[in-house]
């Protein structure tokens, strides 16, 4: 059996769920560039590309797990070297172009280890000719229908909740106003 190598990257098969037709090629391989970045480190860092746009962070962080403690795991849509971006917290103003979302295009990842020998274990152990399925009956991921149906619930928010929060939040300004002047 031929070793799934291609410039340096370990390509894992990936498909939906086990019944899948269509198989998906995430490429892998240790993070290297010039630019050093705190928070994605070279010698503790995967590189993770062409992740496909129903796979989501704890899936990944879930699969790369078995090969030591996962520190944290950040999406992009274009490779970068700077700050990893995070995830959108406003629930009242999402960001559309969210790359943590489902559904957003390919993406492409970064899987901090808590030690570099994770990282060595991963490539060496990576085992290029299994299967990864990601709908499992633990954790099903919702798409379609059922997808459209929570988003468009979450979009209904409490409305104590959210006066709540507005009266926290002018507090807060106002505060800040005075603080100022």
């Amino acid at each position: 059996m031929t070793e799934n190598v291609l410039d340096g990257f370990k390509i894992l098969q990936v498909k939906y769920k086990k019944e899948s037709k269509v198989v998906r090629q995430i490429f892998v391989k240790p993070h290297n560039v010039r630019v050093l970045e705190p928070s994605k480190p070279t010698d503790r860092t995967l590189f993770v590309a062409n992740i496909p746009p129903w796979m989501d962070k704890d899936t990944l962080q879930s699969y790369f797990q078995k090969f030591g403690n996962v520190q944290a795991v950040y999406f992009e849509f274009e490779p970068t070297v700077g700050e990893p971006s995070q995830p959108s917290s406003n629930q009242y103003f999402p960001n559309f172009r969210d790359p943590y979302e489902t559904g957003n295009g390919f993406k492409f990842a970064y899987v901090v280890y808590e030690r570099g020998s994770s990282v060595r274990n991963c490539i060496a152990k990576l085992d290029t000719s299994e299967q990864m399925f990601v709908a499992c009956g633990h954790k099903p991921l919702l798409t379609g229908v059922k997808k459209y149906i929570k988003q468009y619930n979450d979009q209904i928010h409490n409305k104590n909740e959210l006066l709540a929060n507005i009266q926290a939040y002018m507090t807060d300004f106002d505060e800040n106003a005075a603080s100022q002047a």
